[in-house]
């Protein structure tokens, strides 16, 4: 079973305001570090957290929560919480700064992060902690989809909006009041172009609506089509 990629976007969003996080793909799932330390994880549906021998012998007596224990032996200092246990934000929070607390106890270690790319994930990261916890959530679920629909892109600020660029900007994404902005307006494919009319603005710009699921899967059709335009540009550059 993959690991739960919906439960991985919370975590990012929760924490987002934290310096020196890392993720790494790990016990088949991934996991979050702190200062080089794991701290807590996803492992299938289930958050896992790193809690020490006190917390987390107390945390045992917890609902919804047991040792982790995925070869046959307790990993020591970790827990499990079974989805039911995280079901709302204040939950899910509660149990990553009940780890954050443990992980700063330890000996910071070196981490496999650039200085640069720390960088660029807190400039974004920064971006959407400005905004409400449910708001956070969804602009993670966009990042998420871009970044899987474009993997050979980086994550820059432009105009004071996340972006994401390959040899030239594929699409900028925004938070407002009532609507997450997608930028900038889809042309090139008459059938994608009729499938986001809904969601155009008045310069085709495209809201997609708060009160409303966001398109995600329409959201990884449109940069799969910016990728392959962007590339199309580089190679006619390239022929002058």
């Amino acid at each position: 079973m993959p690991f739960d990629e919906s439960l991985a976007v919370r975590i990012r969003a929760i924490l987002a305001r934290k310096k020196n996080i890392e993720e790494k793909k790990m016990f088949g799932g991934i996991c979050f570090l702190l200062h080089g330390n794991l701290l807590v994880g996803v492992w299938k549906d289930a958050l896992v957290a790193r809690l020490g021998s006190d917390a987390g012998k107390a945390a045992l007596q917890e609902p919804y929560v047991r040792e982790f224990d995925i070869t046959g032996k307790p990993m020591r200092n970790w827990v499990l919480v079974e989805p039911k246990g995280i079901e709302d934000h204040d939950q899910l929070s509660g149990w990553i700064e009940c780890a954050v607390k443990f992980v700063k106890t330890l000996p910071k270690k070196q981490t496999s992060q650039s200085t640069e790319k720390i960088e660029k994930r807190t400039e974004i990261d920064s971006y959407i902690a400005k905004f409400p916890a449910d708001i956070q959530v969804v602009l993670e679920q966009v990042r998420e989809t871009i970044r899987n629909s474009a993997p050979g892109a980086q994550e820059v600020i432009s105009y004071k909006m996340p972006a994401f660029r390959q040899h030239g900007i594929l699409v900028y994404f925004a938070a407002w009041k009532n609507h997450i902005g997608l930028y900038p307006p889809i042309s090139g494919d008459k059938t994608l172009e009729k499938a986001v009319a809904h969601y155009a603005g008045p310069k085709g710009n495209l809201q997609f609506p708060l009160d409303e699921p966001i398109p995600l899967d329409l959201i990884r059709r449109i940069v799969k089509l910016r990728v392959k335009q962007d590339k199309e540009k580089a190679a006619k550059r390239k022929q002058k």
